[in-house]
C-alpha cells in the first residue's frame, strides 16, 4: 500500500528505486507509481523535476518536449525532421526514452541510407553504442558532486558517491559488457534533473555523451582506415591496393615496399604498420605516390609531425 512520503530525501530514494526497477514493471504499474511520486513531490516543490525524470514522452514536433503530436517517421524527409528535433531537444527527455528513440531512429536510418557522421554519432551515443574511459566518467561525476554539495543536496551527493563506488570496483570490459553503463547513465540523468543541472553548460555533459563518448561508428572507422598519422591523411583499406608499386619503389625504395607487400600486392595491415613508424618525409612521399596513382584520402585529421622529418 502506498503511503505519504515524509521528506525530500525519501522522495529521491523512492524515485531512484522506481527508475532502477522500471524495466521490471508493466507500463501501467510504472505510471501509477510515477503519478503517486509526482503528487507527493508537490509538497516539496519538486514536482516539475519529478515529471522530467519520470515522463515517458514520444518524439514530438514542437519547440518543447511536450503537448504536441508524435513525429511520424515514414520516409527520409520525416526521418530528418525527427533527427533534427531529437538533436535539439533530447536533453528534455528521461534517459531511457532518449535511448529507445535513438535506437528507433538508427533503425529507420539503416532503411533510408547513410547519415552524416555528426548525426550518426549523436544517435549512437544516445542509444548506448559506444564507450569511454572510467577516468573521464569519474571527472563528470566529480563535477556534479561539487555542484550538489555546494547547494546542500547531500542525498544526491550520496547517490553520486555510490556510482563512484561501482566504478571503482568495475573494470572497463565489465562496465560495457553488462547493463552497468546504462544503469549509471540513467542514474546520472535522474540526478541532473533533480539538481536542475543543464547539460552543455558549465562543463556538464549529457550522461550518454560522456559515458558512451566514443561511438561505434568512430571505432569502426578507425579500424577500417589506413592512417598516415604524420600527414593526417586516412585512406580506405580497399583503395590501398590501387597505389602503383613502381611509384612507391621510386619514392621509398624496394626494400621498404617489399615489407608492405604480400604476393606483389600491398597489404593494408603492413602498410598501417609502416606508416605508424614512418618519418614525416616518408609519410609525405607515400601520399605523393598515392595521389599520382589516383588514390585520395577518405578523411583528413590533425597530423603528428616528428622531429626528424
Amino acid at each position: 500500500m502506498l503511503t505519504t512520503i515524509q521528506s525530500p530525501q525519501e522522495l529521491i530514494h523512492r524515485t531512484r528505486e522506481l527508475l532502477y526497477n522500471r524495466n521490471k514493471l508493466s507500463s501501467e504499474d510504472f505510471q501509477k507509481q510515477a503519478s503517486w511520486l509526482i503528487n507527493n513531490a508537490r509538497r516539496f516543490g519538486m514536482h516539475y523535476e519529478l515529471k522530467a525524470v519520470l515522463a515517458d514522452e514520444p518524439i514530438r514536433q514542437t519547440k518543447t518536449a511536450a503537448n504536441q503530436e508524435e513525429y511520424p517517421v515514414r520516409n527520409p524527409t520525416e526521418l530528418q525532421k525527427a533527427i533534427d528535433w531529437f538533436m535539439q531537444y533530447r536533453h528534455q527527455l528521461p534517459y531511457e526514452k532518449r535511448r529507445k528513440l535513438a535506437c528507433k531512429l538508427l533503425k529507420k536510418a539503416s532503411e533510408y541510407g547513410r547519415l552524416p557522421p555528426e548525426e550518426l554519432q549523436m544517435l549512437e551515443k544516445s542509444a548506448g553504442l559506444g564507450f569511454s574511459t572510467i577516468e573521464d566518467i569519474k571527472k563528470q561525476i566529480e563535477l556534479r558532486k561539487h555542484y550538489v554539495i555546494n547547494r546542500g543536496m547531500d542525498k544526491l551527493a550520496s547517490i553520486l558517491e555510490g556510482v563512484e563506488g561501482i566504478l571503482n570496483k568495475t573494470n572497463l570490459a565489465d562496465l560495457y559488457s553488462s547493463a552497468t553503463a546504462r544503469k549509471i547513465a540513467r542514474t546520472i540523468d535522474a540526478v541532473d534533473k533533480l539538481a536542475r543541472i543543464t547539460p552543455n553548460k558549465n562543463g556538464f555533459r549529457l550522461a550518454e555523451d560522456f559515458i558512451f563518448d566514443t561511438p561505434q561508428s568512430a571505432i569502426n572507422e578507425e579500424f577500417d582506415l589506413i592512417a598516415n598519422v604524420k600527414t593526417g591523411n586516412y585512406y580506405n583499406r580497399h583503395d590501398i591496393g590501387n597505389i602503383d608499386l613502381d611509384l612507391l619503389d621510386a619514392y621509398l625504395g624496394c626494400n621498404t615496399v617489399q615489407a608492405m607487400t604480400v604476393l606483389d600486392h600491398l597489404d593494408p595491415d603492413y602498410v598501417n604498420a609502416f606508416l605508424s613508424g614512418a618519418t614525416t618525409k616518408q609519410a609525405e612521399l607515400f601520399d605523393r605516390a598515392a595521389k599520382m596513382s589516383g588514390v585520395f584520402p577518405y578523411a583528413v585529421k590533425t597530423p603528428k609531425k616528428d622531429s626528424t622529418g
